[in-house]
């Protein structure tokens, strides 16, 4: 390597060695380049640096030939200070020969705005001297592009949140902290309420400003460290480092319920944003992020069958139902694959005439280790996870097949009287399930009743009414289940030409003695008189109930006091053998009566 050049200070070793083609070289390179001798005087620049000079940017890119760069930097001002120890320490790192090269990012603000430039400092031996060569070249196109890939790579294009990525990179760090500061960390998992809803009726575009909205109303409500990520859909993650006690994390939860339900104007319409947020706790419920995440997930759930709009914090009660419920969903997909279901029948009787009307299937399912168990205990899980749509297929089939069969053996006109869940409507293709299974079975449709709860009536019927109607067309009859808790329903069994009223069984239950469940129960029974419905109440245990009903004029009775359900040979039995005495209602009721589910 040369050694240092002990010139006179006016000499400029550079200018003999760039005169003729090497000086127009120099000159034509883009980058803004500078030869510093060895003590950092600046001994020649090129035509790009010295158009750059007329930018006006801070020293020390603005130094002219004959100026110390070295000098300069010890000069910026403190609040640049990083970058001129940068600078300084690269010099001399390159000068020593402990670098080939050395490579440094800044921004500078000149003419026309902010700009990004890579400075570079390579030894350079010119004449037997040795020189360091320093570069600038513009990169702010490049750094642009680099953002953008970084925000594709971490941020949500919609909202322009933290993705999933990023949040679980800031969420080991903040578990890593809090290890050593022996604080606490809160995971919030939020999730909009009926947002699907809001998407479909009022369209994309509704459902987007939505997002946004909510974006921006949860980042107004978090502090400055607190982080929000938007993981899918309308599922946000909530990042609350530096917690003291539990109660912290309630009360952001609190004031983000609250600041999410002001109004909103979408489009033509008035809307009140509500969710609900379950919450997880390092390093109490778990020490992992994927666990942590996981457990804040299930508390969301959970606030969600509370009711909405709340928020519940994650417990080791709740791990060991969901696992639970988890456990009885994979053994409800095994017993649909099984075949491990079956049908128990209850019968409806004529009240007037005591005969055998109709039947009420009844689905039980034969568990390995839990025996039997009744509908109740697994009804509500097959609604959630759509199971309903193949168990209810199923039922309808085999029940058609049953009843026909007991229709060929001496009762023609007897009925099935089946429930449709809302689900079960709603989905693609049942009025042509139920019409295949029909011309399948060769069974009547006047004979099959379909039972609609109540709750459709009132909050979803225009919605589901084509279908209703639909039904009618083939002959089905249709009857409201469980009803009597609101009369306001009462334009649409008008209009919908509906078959029968079941009259809810808690009124049942109170009647005779209960004055306010008499009244209900007896104006049920006159309401479906001057309509010309027919009327059956349900849940008929004692003597007097039956006595109450038969005084009224109910049309239709069923309950334990007659019958419990039972696998279609055992019924058979009791109704032949009751058929073969007097054919009237069964005098003595079973000794202990179940659920009528």
């Amino acid at each position: 390597m040369g050694t240092s050049c002990g010139k006179d200070e006016n000499t400029n070793p550079v200018n003999p060695l760039l005169d003729g083609l090497g000086s127009s070289l120099f000159d034509a390179l883009s980058p803004h380049i500078a030869i510093l001798d060895d003590h950092g005087k600046v001994l020649g620049v090129n035509k790009s640096w010295r158009s750059f000079r007329k930018l006006h940017p801070p020293p020390p890119h603005s130094l002219e030939v004959g100026d110390n760069y070295l000098e300069t930097c010890r000069l910026i001002p403190p609040e640049h200070q990083n970058e001129s120890d940068a600078f300084l320490k690269g010099f001399l790192a390159v000068k020593k020969g402990l670098l080939l090269e050395f490579s440094y990012e800044f921004s500078a603000m000149v003419s026309g705005g902010c700009r990004w430039f890579q400075c570079k400092m390579t030894p350079l031996e010119m004449a037997g001297c040795r020189n360091i060569l320093l570069s600038h070249e513009d990169i702010t196109e490049l750094k642009q592009a680099q953002n953008e890939i970084h925000k594709l790579a971490y941020f949500d294009n919609l909202t322009g949140l933290p993705n999933r990525l990023l949040f679980f990179d800031r969420l080991n760090q903040a578990l890593s902290k809090a290890d050593r500061d022996r604080k606490m960390v809160g995971v919030l998992f939020l999730d909009l309420d009926r947002f699907k809803a809001i998407n479909d009726t009022l369209g994309h575009a509704a459902g987007d400003q939505l997002l946004q909205t909510v974006a921006q109303r949860v980042k107004n409500s978090l502090r400055a460290m607190d982080t929000v990520a938007r993981f899918a859909g309308d599922e946000f993650v909530i990042l609350l480092p530096d917690l003291e006690h539990p109660d912290d994390a309630s009360l952001i939860a609190k004031k983000l319920l609250k600041s999410l339900s002001v109004k909103l104007r979408l489009g033509d319409n008035d809307i009140f944003p509500s969710c609900s947020v379950g919450i997880a706790l390092y390093p109490d419920d778990a020490r992992s992020t994927e666990t942590l995440i996981g457990y804040a997930d299930l508390a969301m759930y959970h606030a969600k069958e509370s009711g909405r709009h709340n928020f519940q914090f994650f417990s080791q009660e709740l791990n060991s139902r969901v696992k639970a419920r988890m456990g009885m969903e994979t053994d409800l997909r095994r017993a649909l694959q099984q075949q491990e279901f079956d049908l128990f029948y209850q019968p409806v009787y004529d009240l007037k005439s005591g005969r055998w009307v109709a039947v009420k299937p009844l689905l039980r399912w034969n568990h390995p280790q839990k025996g039997l168990l009744p509908a109740h205990k697994f009804i509500s899980l097959s609604e959630e996870t759509g199971l309903i749509l193949g168990l209810g297929r199923w039922a309808l089939l085999k029940g058609c097949r049953q009843v026909k069969e007991w229709q060929e053996l001496g009762w023609p006109d007897l009925q099935l009287s089946i429930n449709l869940s809302l689900r079960q409507m709603q989905a693609p293709g049942t009025l042509e399930m139920v019409s295949n299974i029909l011309r399948e079975t060769g069974f009547d449709p006047v004979n099959l009743v379909l039972e609609i709860e109540e709750t459709v009536f009132l909050k979803s019927l225009e919605e589901n009414f084509q279908i209703l109607l639909a039904f009618k067309h083939l002959g089905i009859q249709i009857a409201v289940n469980n009803f009597g808790f609101s009369f306001s329903s009462l334009r649409y069994i008008k209009r919908l030409g509906v078959n029968r009223l079941n009259i809810d069984h808690s009124f049942i239950r109170n009647a005779p003695g209960n004055p306010e469940d008499e009244a209900i129960t007896e104006a049920i029974i006159k309401m479906g008189k001057s309509l010309h419905v027919k009327v059956l109440g349900k849940g008929v245990e004692k003597p007097e109930q039956m006595e109450f009903l038969r005084q009224h004029q109910c049309d239709e009775i069923q309950g334990f006091y007659f019958d419990s359900p039972a696998p279609p040979a055992e019924l058979l039995k009791r109704i032949k053998i009751r058929s073969s005495s007097c054919g009237n209602l069964p005098p003595d009721a079973p000794t202990e009566p179940q659920s009528q589910e």
